[in-house]
């Protein structure tokens, strides 16, 4: 107990931290802009911090050819301007992209050297995505879940779903993986928590999203590459995917459980209706100009808001140019995971990606998918190379 309590105090007083700072975009909803950018200044000097004193870092072919790619991508972005409907709007865009998302891609390969700086990261998310659970549950016991969260800009249920989705796969990872039983024990009580949090959230697309990637960490991914067999280990996490399951189905109640049942019902809600005619408009303006699109956030400047699809605002907006440029991005990110020897490793990184694509998918703008962002830039950690042939 002591030796668990002294660890989450060393995880807590530890730079990690202000990565929780950045991984929900409405952390900052109602921040003035001089002072929003100047926050992700002082996030770059206290990454600045960390460097010093000068010491020998050695960065993966994989982190600089995303950079360059990534640059190119920005390059465009800025070129698109040319044409786009909405300078302005698109110019904080913009710099939005080339602040903090290039923040978040870069930190991770900078500043992750080895395994345990990786792990501990993990544990400061997990506690993260508990504390935020803790505030949903008891708000909906008493029937304001909602209201804490407005003192930091978030009363929205999606920035709230998203901290606890993103450590259901990583609190998954550590019931399969983790070395001794208590801390499997531990990590499936966190887990079972987590999914009930989530299930109260409304935060439909992180639901789905936690239980695809968990499901690859625990299932999929072992079947594809043969590994972990054991008999007693897959009827374990068969087990645990039992319970959660039946744990959800039994209770009626849960808000986002509804939401999701609503869709296959029949009886979406008008959030999901608006968001299948927001891809069919950004479709339509895709094959208008296929090549190299209306120019950056022009989907917000037609129509008001974003399309809630990174891939259909990317397309609208850069076009195939732009769709190509990001696609290379993710088979440089996925190339790199592939190349590991670390399975245990790859899997998390996969069901991170998963989570964070499906997240991607269905909300917010190309800036706000900070998980994202946040995932391409840890899968492209030296020590993901480094640790796994040493």
């Amino acid at each position: 107990m002591a030796q668990g309590l002294h660890q989450i105090g060393s995880d807590l007083f530890s730079w990690q931290v202000i990565y929780l700072l950045v991984l929900s975009p409405q952390l900052l909803q109602y921040v003035e802009l001089p002072g929003y950018y100047l926050f992700i200044f002082m996030l770059a000097i206290l990454i600045c911090i960390q460097l010093h004193p000068p010491r020998k870092i050695t960065i993966s072919n994989s982190f600089v050819k995303m950079i360059i790619v990534y640059s190119a991508f920005i390059l465009y972005s800025s070129v698109s301007l040319l044409w786009a409907p909405s300078v302005g709007h698109s110019s904080i865009i913009l710099l939005d992209m080339t602040t903090i998302c290039l923040l978040l891609i870069a930190a991770p390969g900078l500043l992750i050297e080895s395994n345990a700086e990786f792990h501990k990261l993990m544990r400061i998310i997990i506690y993260a995505s508990f504390l935020v659970g803790i505030v949903i549950i008891f708000g909906f016991i008493s029937d304001n879940y909602r209201r804490p969260f407005q003192i930091v800009g978030a009363a929205s249920h999606i920035g709230p779903g998203r901290i606890i989705g993103i450590g259901i796969p990583i609190a998954g990872f550590y019931v399969s993986y983790a070395n001794r039983a208590y801390q499997r024990l531990s990590s499936l009580v966190v887990l079972l928590f987590l999914m009930l949090a989530i299930g109260i959230s409304e935060s439909r697309g992180p639901l789905v999203a936690s239980i695809t990637s968990l499901a690859f960490i625990l299932f999929i991914y072992p079947l594809i590459n043969c590994e972990d067999t054991n008999t007693v280990k897959y009827a374990a996490s068969l087990i645990i995917s039992l319970i959660i399951s039946g744990y959800l189905l039994a209770i009626n109640s849960l808000p986002t459980l509804d939401r999701v049942l609503q869709v296959f019902r029949g009886t979406a809600d008008s959030s999901f209706q608006q968001r299948v005619e927001f891809y069919n408009i950004a479709g339509q303006m895709w094959m208008e100009s296929p090549l190299i699109g209306h120019g950056l956030g022009s989907f917000h400047a037609e129509v008001g808001v974003y399309p809630h699809n990174f891939i259909f605002e990317i397309a609208s907006g850069l076009g195939l140019i732009g769709l190509s440029l990001f696609t290379a991005i993710l088979y440089i990110v996925v190339k790199q995971i592939l190349s590991t020897d670390n399975s245990q490793i790859s899997a998390l990184l996969f069901g991170l990606l998963i989570y964070a694509i499906i997240n991607a998918s269905i909300s917010h703008d190309l800036p706000g998918q900070r998980h994202l962002f946040f995932v391409l830039g840890l899968s492209t950690c030296l020590f993901v190379v480094s640790d796994s042939k040493n």
